[in-house]
């Protein structure tokens, strides 16, 4: 009986002193497209950090943002990452927190045309944006084709607004990113709006790359996101998911491209069972960026304080507006929920 006694006492103490790992790790279930953002948290895991501090990933797989948000709850995830395009609407309902930035995408996205579009003839209209190709008048009537109500066509929308125009004036199809691409090189519209990989897969076609997020002036980030309830409920297993993602992102940050590579296919194939060539590796290592947890700080910041995110979380709620996905009432309920929190960031780094 005393052994039972000192031996539960030992357990205690070791939950109870800062830096210890339980006996048995917390599972986490996290939820995540099978893209880079998810690299770090698979590393994380691979590399037992979630366990040091006292969780264990589990990993489930959505085929799209909305699906994720739209379904996070009902599978039992706690944790997750998506476009901003599709965070919002989990914010809308309540459902879901923003607690950091997974990476930066605006040069994954991006919009391309055939080598003989008279579009890539045109640059410069907007002197605003000297860099952006294309032109108001040229784009009247044309087709696009572009998974409606995503990061890529939030890019669509702002390209076009800053040309002068917009959607109403072109005719725009929706049209999932590997569809639109087969479609596109069949001869069907006049431009299309991809994001990675299929981006790579219209380079090696010799399509053009018309105009990415970064011409736009506008930045596409992923966003790590937190079931609100859950995580008011357990902060220390929030922080502890931010503090093993963070160590993942630091690592990778660190790590020479030529290990960088072979890793990240080796991470495609076994997280989506989907191998990816050498060349696509390196184009998502080239496109996609993390970031660390000071830059993801300063990006926290208020408005007064020059932090960024919350600009570019507007960009995307503006998009959805304009579009018509959501009503006024539903943008001024936005702006009077606080969607983003530094907390969980400022915890991990405070352990």
């Amino acid at each position: 009986m005393l052994f039972v006694r000192l031996l539960a006492l030992v357990v205690a103490v070791a939950l109870a002193v800062p830096g210890l790992a339980p006996a048995s790790p917390v599972t986490l279930r996290t939820a995540w497209l099978s893209e880079y953002e998810a690299f770090a948290a698979w590393y994380a895991h691979e590399r037992k950090w979630d366990v040091e501090n006292g969780v264990s990933l589990e990993c489930d797989v959505f085929p799209t943002g909305k699906n994720l948000v739209d379904n996070m709850r009902r599978s039992g995830c706690v944790i997750g990452a998506c476009g901003g395009a599709a965070a919002v609407f989990g914010i809308l309902g309540g459902q879901v927190s923003v607690i950091g930035v997974a990476a930066d995408e605006t040069a994954a996205n991006a919009v391309y045309v055939r080598p003989d579009s008279p579009l890539l003839k045109l640059k410069g209209e907007n002197p605003g944006y000297p860099e952006l190709y294309g032109g108001a008048a040229a784009m009247q009537g044309k087709t696009v084709l572009a998974p409606v109500g995503t990061s890529a066509h939030q890019l669509l929308y702002f390209w076009l607004e800053r040309l002068g125009t917009s959607d109403a004036e072109s005719i725009v199809i929706d049209t999932k990113p590997e569809e639109a691409l087969k479609a596109f090189t069949g001869g069907m519209g006049d431009a299309v709006v991809l994001w990675a990989p299929d981006t790579y897969k219209a380079d090696a076609l010799g399509l053009r790359r018309l105009v990415s997020g970064r011409e736009c002036g506008i930045t596409q980030p992923i966003l790590l996101v937190a079931d609100r309830t859950f995580a008011e409920a357990n902060p220390a297993q929030v922080e502890a998911f931010m503090k093993a993602y963070l160590r993942a992102v630091d690592a990778i940050l660190a790590m020479p491209k030529d290990e960088l590579v072979p890793l990240y296919r080796r991470f495609m194939e076994t997280f989506s069972g989907q191998p990816v060539s050498e060349a696509v590796a390196r184009g998502d290592l080239d496109t996609h960026r993390f970031l660390s947890a000071d830059e993801q700080r300063k990006l926290f910041r208020s408005r007064a304080e020059g932090g960024l995110l919350h600009f570019w979380i507007e960009d995307v709620i503006r998009f959805h507006e304009a579009t018509g996905a959501l009503s006024r009432r539903q943008v001024r309920e936005l702006e009077r929920t606080p969607f983003v929190t530094s907390r969980f960031l400022e915890g991990a780094a405070a352990q």
